[in-house]
């Protein structure tokens, strides 16, 4: 869109291109609309337009400029109507100094101050270093004020800088596709938002936003104007709109908090730095939750399965049955699921790994079994100009937590306590005019938990130490790494609080990736517990446009 300069501006429409009338007072004599007096002589006219030359700029006189063959002000005119002979001229009158005009008969413009500028209908032209105005320019809103193209009309923007097509942007915005999940013009004024250049460490949680409703949230000192929405059959979306979005080199934005998040830009994307929508143990990313989706819980010996989504989780493993090779096999994953990322939504949960049973009341479970992991969050940029990825943008999994230890009055076990399945990848959906990146996006899975020890027979433990937790999905093509087993005994051989390892809990699987399927969990030896499953990989969807 044009924006033209100021320089002692001028309108044109009475300055450029008029062709002012004449009227004849003999056959084949013309000279310049003018007033006459009672005694037919010729009076100057003082208006804005010169009186009778074309270059206007230096004419001495008034009238018969235009070549009158016996007036004494007649020879001054450099570009009049040519006068044939003067005839019926008594002998001219005297020229008294003729006002100069700035446009003489058929003239296009006179000198100019260069820059300054004046309208041309709907263009404007400037004054060049030569004086002369160049060629006029057209307003992408075909208006021009004083020397100025007037402002796009409301809800309209020129998008693509070219003046001759005009105001494009429908709605204040220059999307020129229909983005996925949010109808760019029916939520929020684009007047409000601005470019967002976020250089910082700082979390957005979308928990801090009402679940329906609008407003403005702070990050890295950015303003970003939002509006919470229910979407069909899907989670309620954080929308944060801004015109133009970069995430410096260096800097990490975590997406966290009960809402997906989507991103509308209208302009250009650049992620030099890492936006983390992923989940850990204790923090869900954004739009995850416990119960999203979750794979089953393991029943009573067996880790939770992992939580799938654009590829199934694994199983939770059991504990054998007196031997290895009895050893069920998993079970509880959680499956693959076919998704557009319309609605936005987060990765699936790992489920809940068994809890240890009582030997003397199998009613009674004395040992926590391992938590599921979150599933990843979910982010969306839908941008009206070209997406770069040079950074990373990762939505990865929690993983799974390990089973636990009986408390030291219910070391007897009929079944041990079983690690949790890890969450599944989550959801990155990247949308614009052109997507480039550098392979740097990943949503994959969490590893599952670490099997918990079994005391089968003793009662003075607690003996037996606690595995660990599944790893978190990773920001690379590593799966992430599973839980490790804890330590336990086959009977009554622990005493005072010390403990000789004999049999083993199970691992967890580790968590798969957006190419790669999880292993499976692996069994607990002769009454220990097994391992949690690993969740499967995420979904990352591009529209290039």
């Amino acid at each position: 869109m044009l924006k033209a300069t100021r320089g002692g501006a001028r309108n044109l429409s009475t300055r450029v291109g008029l062709r002012l009338p004449v009227i004849g007072l003999a056959a084949g004599i013309l000279i310049p609309a003018c007033t006459l007096n009672s005694h037919g002589e010729a009076v100057e006219d003082l208006s804005d337009a010169a009186t009778g030359s074309d270059a206007s700029q230096d004419s001495a006189t008034s009238v018969g400029g235009s070549g009158g063959s016996e007036g004494k002000g007649g020879s001054g005119a450099e570009a009049g109507v040519a006068g044939t002979s003067g005839a019926g001229a008594a002998g001219g009158m005297d020229g008294t100094g003729g006002v100069s005009g700035s446009a003489g008969a058929g003239g296009t413009a006179g000198p100019c101050t260069p820059g300054e500028t004046l309208c041309s209908g709907g263009s404007v032209l400037t004054c060049l270093a030569s004086g002369e105005y160049g060629a006029p320019v057209p307003c992408a809103s075909n208006a021009c004020a004083e020397g100025i193209c007037s402002p796009c009309p409301a809800g309209t923007r020129d998008c693509d800088g070219n003046a001759v097509n005009g105001c494009e942007g429908i709605g204040g915005h220059c999307f020129a596709y229909t983005p996925s999940n949010v109808d760019p013009s029916s939520y929020w004024n684009w007047e409000n938002a601005t470019a967002a250049t976020l250089s910082c460490d700082e979390t957005l949680d979308t928990s801090a936003l009402p679940a329906v409703g609008s407003g403005t949230a702070t990050l890295c000192g950015v303003t970003l104007p939002y509006e919470t929405r229910s979407q069909p059959n899907g989670p309620n979306i954080a929308i944060f709109w801004v015109k133009g979005l970069t995430v410096t080199s260096g800097s990490t934005i975590r997406l966290q908090g009960d809402k997906p998040v989507a991103f509308m830009v209208d302009g250009a994307v650049e992620i030099a730095g890492t936006l983390d929508a992923g989940s850990t143990s204790s923090s869900a990313g954004a739009g995850a939750s416990a119960s999203g989706c979750a794979a089953p819980e393991g029943t009573p010996s067996h880790g939770g399965g992992g939580g799938g989504f654009q590829f199934a989780g694994s199983g939770g493993a059991a504990r054998d049955i007196g031997e290895a090779s009895s050893c069920p096999a998993t079970q509880f994953a959680g499956p693959a699921l076919s998704c557009s990322l319309v609605p936005l939504r987060a990765g699936c949960a790992g489920g809940k790994g068994a809890d240890g049973q009582s030997k003397d009341d199998a009613t009674k479970f004395i040992a926590p079994g391992g938590a599921g992991g979150y599933g990843g969050g979910a982010v969306q940029i839908s941008a009206s100009g070209a997406v770069v990825i040079t950074g990373a943008i990762t939505a990865g999994g929690a993983g799974g937590g390990p089973g636990s230890l009986a408390a030291a009055e219910n070391t007897a076990q009929l079944a041990p306590s079983c690690g949790g399945g890890g969450g599944s990848g989550g959801a990155i959906l990247l949308e614009g005019k052109g997507v480039i990146t550098n392979s740097k996006v990943f949503a994959n899975g969490g590893g599952g938990g670490g099997g918990g020890p079994g005391q089968r027979d003793t009662h003075n433990g607690p003996c037996g130490k606690i595995g660990t937790a599944g790893g978190n999905g990773t920001a690379d093509t590593t799966p992430a790494t599973p839980g490790q087993r804890g330590e336990g005994l086959l009977d009554s051989s622990c005493a005072d609080g010390g403990y000789t390892p004999n049999k083993w809990p199970g691992n967890g699987a580790n968590g798969g990736t957006t190419g790669t399927p999880t292993l499976e969990a692996v069994c607990g030896e002769h009454w220990q517990g097994g391992g949690g499953g690993g969740g499967g990989g995420g979904w990352i969807v591009v529209n290039s446009y």
